[in-house]
């Protein structure tokens, strides 16, 4: 089994545990988006003190990629959480527990 399955099942049990959480997963993601958002205060910087038309071009465009790759993820997770109930009812627990147990 994949360590990726069982790090998937530990979140699936955490979620049927206290609901699906949009604060957990920005919480288990906290690292992913604090470099998303160094990424971004390094080209605003470079975007505000650069004379250059074209690197400036660049940076502004990079930076509109960054806001709207979090806008679709947003969403996502929106739409994760929407569709929950459906899912917590589909999904083989024992399978999922089973899984997460594979690491210990």
């Amino acid at each position: 089994m994949k360590e990726t399955h069982r790090q998937l099942a530990r979140h699936l049990l955490a979620h049927r545990s206290k609901g699906y959480s949009f604060r957990y997963v920005m919480y288990v993601s906290r690292y992913r988006i604090a470099l998303s958002l160094s990424y971004m205060a390094v080209l605003a910087f470079v975007l505000w003190y650069s004379e250059a038309l074209l690197l400036q071009l660049i940076c502004l465009f990079v930076i509109g990629m960054l806001v709207g790759a979090f806008l679709r993820d947003f969403g996502w997770l929106r739409r994760l959480k929407m569709n929950w109930p459906f899912t917590e009812s589909v999904i083989d627990w024992k399978k999922v527990e089973s899984i997460a147990q594979l690491e210990e």
